[in-house]
Order: C-alpha cells, then sequence, then structure tokens
C-alpha cells in the first residue's frame, strides 16, 4: 500500500504514513515519479509532552502574618482559659453545693483552710442567708477569670437567681494540695 499524499509505503494496518504523517489514504499504486520527488521531509514522532503544571498561587506575606496572628491569639486565649479553668471549676462546685443547700459541703469542701480559721460555719450560712442569690443561683456568667503569679485566682462573676436577679460577685482563691479553694468572696462588691 502506497500513501496518497506522498506516495510512501505503508504497512499494512498503519493509520497514518510515516514519510509524511498524513491519513492513510491507500492507493493499491505508488504516487506518479514527479509526486514522489517533491515528497516533503519525513515527520518525525514526538513524545508526548508532560501536562504543563500551572504554579500555584503563593499566599501574600500579609495574609500569613495576618494567619499567623489569629493563630497566635487563638493559642494565647485557650491557654489562658486551661490555666484558669481550675478556678472556675472551684466555683462551680462551690455554687453547686449551695443551690442544693448543702452550706456544710459548701464550707467544708470549697472553702480554703484560712477562710475556715477566720469564719465559722454559722458565720458562713448567715452570709449565704443574706445574699439569697447564692443559694438561687441558677446560673453564672464569667466576667474576668485569672492566675495571679502570687499563686491566687480570682473569679468576678455575676450570679443569676431563679427570679432573674443579677447579683455580682468576686471569689479569691489558693491553691491548697493541688486543688483551687476559695479564700474570700465579696458580694455585690464596691469594685466590680
Amino acid at each position: 500500500m502506497f500513501c496518497s499524499n506522498c506516495g510512501g509505503q505503508i504497512k499494512e494496518g498503519d493509520k497514518f504514513c510515516g514519510n509524511c504523517g498524513a491519513q492513510s489514504g491507500v492507493s493499491a499504486r505508488p504516487a506518479p515519479a514527479a509526486a514522489q520527488q517533491i515528497r516533503p521531509e519525513p515527520v518525525q514522532a514526538q513524545a508526548p509532552r508532560a501536562p504543563v503544571e500551572k504554579k500555584k498561587g503563593k499566599i501574600p506575606l500579609w495574609l500569613k502574618i495576618v494567619i499567623g496572628i489569629v493563630i497566635f491569639v487563638i493559642l494565647m486565649v485557650w491557654l489562658g482559659m486551661a490555666a484558669t479553668g481550675g478556678v472556675v471549676k472551684a466555683v462551680d462546685k462551690h455554687l453547686a453545693f449551695l443551690r442544693q443547700g448543702d452550706l456544710r459541703a459548701a464550707y467544708e469542701q470549697t472553702t480554703a483552710y484560712d477562710f475556715r480559721g477566720v469564719t465559722s460555719l454559722e458565720q458562713f450560712t448567715g452570709i449565704i442567708r443574706r445574699f439569697p442569690g447564692l443559694s438561687n443561683n441558677k446560673s453564672i456568667s464569667i466576667v474576668e477569670r485569672s492566675v495571679n503569679a502570687n499563686g491566687t485566682g480570682v473569679v468576678r462573676a455575676k450570679l443569676v437567681a431563679g427570679d432573674g436577679s443579677v447579683t455580682p460577685i468576686i471569689y479569691t482563691l489558693v491553691k491548697e494540695k493541688g486543688e483551687w479553694k476559695i479564700l474570700s468572696f465579696g458580694v455585690n462588691p464596691s469594685n466590680f
């Protein structure tokens, strides 16, 4: 078989001419001699090209800085929450005992040794009864919580009672035997 374009010989079953690359339009005889003399240069088969990779867009420097700052702030907030979680847990435990009416447990299990040294159970009970928002608390809204370098913790909060009344309170805590305990608390403090 011969190429109808250049007259070159095509092997049986080939779809393209090996000389000119034209699609096989097969004729039974070779092209005239004049056509054979003007043959174009044979086309060399080229290896398939690798797909062109698009360059990925670089993140601008300003965006990297903003992302870094946001991650840093989130990390600092998380560390602050983790560091002060113990003081809040101690206050929550204290308030749970008060809600249940178990003033003895609130006194003995959640207050510090030094607090009990200067305040008797009877005095403690009198304080709780004088401020019904403490024993009638339904929820607590933490305004501020911190752990100071001197080893004390502070929780400023607003207690919301069942009747909707709000009682501001400040707790000061210390660690005793690895557990936060209430050293003092002020109800309706002037420095809230």
